[in-house]
């Protein structure tokens, strides 16, 4: 008889609570450090989204870089190796390394760019988004994974700006069907 109360007393709080007006939620005004984290999140996401990931990319990611990818070398310049990484028909991907200065370019669809050297180590790569600097992208130890450092002292983890939109919708078709 108790469970019977407390169920109906659940349901009539419900029905009450169903009838309230919605209270707004007054809108945060955004940081100028959090609008550019924001942006930097949105042109990865473009960058994932133009990799148009199939079931390809993960049962055979050897076979997609080899249709996929380029690598060039121009000894003239500088001793450059040039990776690039087209799909259908439009460049997603430019590495551009420099064996003799050990400087490193890197353009990614959506407006992002690394620029830096890695040799001689410690690594110094600068993160711009639409040519402004934003950040530096740095190794963790801790984490064993690459992230992007802010000025502010923020950090993202490369691996959690990888759970894109796109990369969700393509893991619920190809990975957790149940087809």
């Amino acid at each position: 008889m108790r469970k019977w109360c407390l169920c109906i007393a659940c349901l009539g709080a419900l029905l009450v609570a169903c009838k309230k007006t919605p209270v707004e939620v007054p809108k945060h005004p955004y940081t100028q450090e959090e609008l550019v984290k924001a942006h930097l999140d949105e042109s990865f996401s473009a960058f994932i989204t133009a990799l148009d990931l199939d079931s390809t990319v993960v049962k055979q990611p050897e076979k997609f870089l080899l249709e996929n990818s380029s690598i060039s070398a121009d000894w003239a310049d500088n001793g450059a190796i040039t990776y690039q990484l087209k799909r259908h028909g439009r460049a997603v991907l430019l590495v551009r390394y420099y064996v003799l200065s050990g400087e490193v370019l890197a353009s990614l669809y959506g407006g992002i760019a690394i620029k830096g050297t890695i040799l001689p180590p410690p690594a110094d790569l600068h993160v711009y988004d639409m040519d402004k600097d934003v950040a530096k992208l740095e190794f963790d130890r801790g984490l064993s994974c690459l992230v992007f450092r802010f000025p502010d002292g923020t950090a993202y983890a490369l691996n959690s700006l990888l759970i894109s939109e796109a990369l969700i919708d393509f893991l619920i078709e190809n990975v957790l069907s149940t087809e």
